[in-house]
């Protein structure tokens, strides 16, 4: 089942429709919101009623200290950090290549974490 809702920018909306998502049983995980102000209110919500949030705010404080809830937008912190990496590692050889390396697997996680959501909702959304 592929349930869609919108919020119009309002984080009381936004918080709602996570309420009303997260009791129906074929909900798996919940996709949005974009916007900082209704990720905050919605990872609240969905940390509360135990069901995932993937939002695609690049707010930091919406996952801290939340098991239920996850980001993928970069932060301007994970930018700057790429940047400056990038540039080490361009730079050299040796050790200034082990950055570069140790930042791909820093990532791993996170590229999994998408395919494994991937692999999961693909066919709930092929039957929609």
């Amino acid at each position: 089942m592929l349930a869609v809702s919108t919020s119009a920018g309002d984080p009381a909306r936004a918080a709602a429709a996570v309420r009303e998502l997260a009791v129906l049983d074929e909900v798996v995980a919940i996709v949005g919101p974009v916007f900082s102000d209704e990720a905050l209110a919605s990872a609240e919500v969905a940390e509360a009623e135990g069901v995932p949030l993937v939002t695609l705010s690049n707010r930091e404080d919406v996952t801290h200290g939340r098991k239920y809830v996850m980001r993928t937008r970069t932060t301007p912190t994970d930018e700057v950090n790429v940047l400056v990496n990038q540039i080490f590692a361009s730079n050299g050889e040796g050790w200034l290549s082990w950055i570069t390396q140790s930042f791909r697997i820093l990532h791993l996680p996170i590229g999994l974490v998408g395919v494994a959501i991937s692999v999961a909702t693909l066919p709930a959304l092929s039957r929609a």
